[in-house]
């Protein structure tokens, strides 16, 4: 049961809610080098990120090539990705246009999603926007993980376990949506590993440094450079860059397209770049 002491709300001997809004300011300090509670962030399955990094020394290490890598110099670099990737999506509704088949919007945008947010992190990126139907059972995964990091956090052997088990199991289970979880998280085991051998140098057509590259070639510590280490940080960046992306989108398209007034505004802004005015 909650207990109320002025602004502060005790929920448990380990949680406390804080009911004063100017108080975010301070919690959010990068002076205050707070630790984060282990048990809350085991919700992400890989705990070698540098998300899920309780003490705050180790966190801070651990998110400098994060920093440099997604910095907004960085992103404006690579502003050409996005848009290939925007093209991309935009030729495939062209293609299903006039066909009489259903496109699921959502499904759409969370193939974008990761498509980009692979060119980021991985040398060698994929496509889930060129898999039928925009990828149903990758779409799926993502959907039930929401549920599945909620077991994560009592349960911190869940995701792990999952990423064990054989694939032919997982079918005889009727649990072929966790194959797209095991098939990202080895692709990025094996990039990860490929690019440590490598020394951090580039060994696919990538046109820019991803994020696996910049932690091999910062100064990290050599036991923060390890395979298993540069895989949670790649899952958690690519998985946290699908919902962040896919979600928003999906609903302001879904709310202007519910009020044609409202669409008038980013239409005529659109024309106007389109007509480099």
């Amino acid at each position: 049961m909650a207990v109320t002491v002025g602004l502060i709300v005790r929920i448990s001997p380990w949680e406390v809610h804080i009911q004063d809004p100017k108080f975010v300011k301070q919690l959010l300090s990068t002076l205050a080098k707070l630790d984060k509670d282990p048990w809350y962030y085991r919700f992400v399955g890989f705990q070698e990120s540098g998300v899920s990094t309780g003490p705050a020394k180790l966190h801070e290490i651990r998110r400098r090539p994060l920093l440099r890598s997604l910095s907004r110099t960085s992103v404006f670099r690579s502003l050409s990705i996005v848009e290939d990737k925007v093209k991309e999506l935009l030729s495939k509704l062209k293609e299903a246009e006039g066909t009489g088949c259903e496109v699921k919007l959502s499904n759409a945008l969370r193939c974008l999603a990761f498509d980009v947010a692979c060119n980021f992190c991985l040398p060698q990126s994929r496509s889930k926007l060129q898999e039928k139907d925009f990828a149903p059972e990758f779409n799926q995964m993502m959907i039930v993980g929401r549920h599945v990091s909620v077991w994560q956090r009592h349960l911190g052997f869940l995701i792990p376990l999952i990423l064990q088990l054989p694939q032919r199991l997982m079918r005889y289970l009727g649990q072929e949506k966790y194959l797209s979880l095991i098939d990202v998280h080895e692709d990025i085991k094996a990039q990860a590993r490929e690019v440590l051998e490598l020394n951090g140098t580039s060994w696919a057509p990538q046109r820019h440094s991803t994020l696996l590259h910049s932690m091999v070639n910062s100064d990290l510590p050599a036991n923060q450079k390890s395979v298993d280490r540069m895989t949670h940080e790649g899952m958690t960046v690519i998985g946290a860059g699908v919902e962040a992306l896919a979600n928003p989108m999906a609903i302001t398209i879904f709310e202007l397209l519910k009020d044609l007034e409202m669409m008038k505004t980013p239409k005529q802004e659109l024309n106007e770049i389109d007509d480099g005015s």
